[in-house]
């Protein structure tokens, strides 16, 4: 037992063992925390769609009805203009840049059948993907981590489909809507939510660092008098194995 205690490859190999179960274990830390902060921040962004939606909700049944009512319009150009009002729509694009200025929060509402004065727009892949699968009926969610543009994002996207008459009838009779023929429970397009996550990532990689060098630390503190230890017992017991043969040479 005390020969395989000062074996230094015994004792490298324990050490090693040590280090590598360390690395590992950070990890797998590392990762989960990753993923629960992405978790996080996906919920929080459905949160933010669910609210927007009962917002347009809200705004439709009490505003557009009301407005309609007394002669006012609605429309995309309603800035400056006394007697228009946004379109629901409209309202989400308006809101969604207050959001992205003050919050940083970006909130976009895009289909395959824009209007007129949006359909200039150019999708990029995520939104067209999210399109296709909608489309195809696979799931009605869509979440993707992305860090292409150095800026570290969580991009959730939801189907958008009709819920309420009063917008099915609108898009079917507006004089600009580029289809006709929908019905409640249609998907219209998508409502998506893009949340910077950079600061959470940040940490995130600090905390790791720091556990890295916790096992370091930690694998050097077993390493020293360990080394040390084997060093100054071999000495003493090549000292007796010396001192062992001289006896017996006398």
């Amino acid at each position: 037992m005390s020969y395989v205690l000062l074996n230094p490859v015994v004792l490298a190999s324990a050490i090693a063992l040590l280090g590598v179960a360390g690395y590992f274990m950070v990890t797998d830390v590392a990762r989960s925390s990753e993923r629960f902060a992405i978790q996080s921040v996906t919920e929080d962004s459905i949160r933010t769609i669910h609210q927007f939606r009962v917002l347009r909700k809200y705004y439709t049944q009490n505003v557009v009805d009301v407005a309609t009512k007394h002669d006012l319009k609605i429309g995309i150009d309603h800035r400056g203009i006394d007697d228009t009002i946004p379109l629901p729509a409209t309202m989400i694009h308006d809101m969604s840049d207050l959001l992205a200025d003050q919050v940083g929060i970006r909130l976009d509402l895009y289909s395959a059948y824009p209007f007129p004065g949006r359909a200039q727009r150019e999708l990029d892949d995520f939104q067209r993907g999210a399109i296709e699968v909608f489309d195809r009926g696979e799931r009605d969610m869509v979440v993707e981590y992305t860090n292409t543009t150095g800026a570290e994002a969580v991009r959730v996207a939801i189907a958008d489909r009709m819920v309420d008459q009063t917008c099915v009838n609108c898009h079917n009779t507006h004089p600009d809507t580029p289809k006709k023929g929908w019905k409640i429970g249609d998907i219209r397009g998508v409502l998506e939510v893009t949340q910077p996550i950079a600061p959470e990532m940040a940490e995130i990689r600090s905390n790791t660092r720091q556990l890295y060098a916790f096992v370091v630390a930690v694998v050097l503190l077993f390493l020293t008098p360990m080394v040390g230890y084997v060093l100054v017992a071999r000495s003493g017991m090549q000292h007796l194995i010396h001192a062992m043969k001289d006896r017996h040479k006398r």
